[in-house]
């Protein structure tokens, strides 16, 4: 998975994070599987660096 596409899951695991704990009542397992993507995805995003190759042709599609 390339930069843009780690930096929209990114996101959208962020959305999901914000919605599963505005809900009335919390559903933990929910919030741990979604708290522990995002841990996986940021990981994911640390190692790869905006310039890479990989960004680069992302930009230019």
């Amino acid at each position: 998975m390339g930069f843009t596409e780690l930096t929209g899951k990114y996101h959208r695991l962020r959305n999901e994070l914000e919605e599963a704990y505005a809900a009335p009542a919390w559903n933990r397992p929910k919030i741990d599987r979604i708290a522990d993507e995002i841990v996986a995805t940021e990981k994911a995003l640390a190692t790869l660096h905006p310039h890479d190759e990989e960004h680069q042709m992302h930009l230019e599609l």
